[in-house]
């Protein structure tokens, strides 16, 4: 997995400045190596919070938009869904995203429990791609 973005601590502290709650604290972070086409990384605050960092490195506005109205979706369900699922954060001005060059930053809560991520087999996903269109 590749780390297309770098960032240092003072790039990410830009990023955290628009986010209400996370400016302006203390925080390490660490590079996720998971995924195919975006940026992670892990930060670290005190009181063992994590959230993660995405830069979204395909910048299309219009896909980036489908994808937070499926989390919008996913938290305004969040009663009849019985897994947990990453939550974006909303910044100082009420949107999920910042802006990053030409592309996107977006913040999200940390989901406890392990990666199933090589684990993951076409059954599994056809049962949460099915789980995920039953969701009105």
């Amino acid at each position: 997995m590749a780390l297309f973005t770098k960032l240092d601590r003072q790039q990410i502290q830009t990023i955290l400045d628009h986010y209400p709650n996370l400016s302006q604290k203390s925080f390490t972070f660490s590079p996720v190596a998971m995924g195919t086409v975006n940026t992670y990384y892990k930060l670290r605050f005190a009181k063992n919070l994590v959230y993660y960092l995405k830069i979204d490195e395909v910048a299309d506005p219009r896909r980036l938009d489908n994808e937070i109205r499926v989390f919008q979706n996913l938290i305004a369900q969040r009663k009849k869904i019985k897994f947990d699922f990453p939550r974006p954060l909303k910044t100082k001005n009420h949107k999920f995203t910042v802006p990053f060059g030409k592309k996107f930053a977006l913040i999200f809560t940390e989901v406890k429990g392990r990666s199933l991520y090589k684990k993951l087999t076409p059954h599994h996903l056809k049962k949460l791609g099915l789980a995920l269109a039953n969701l009105n």
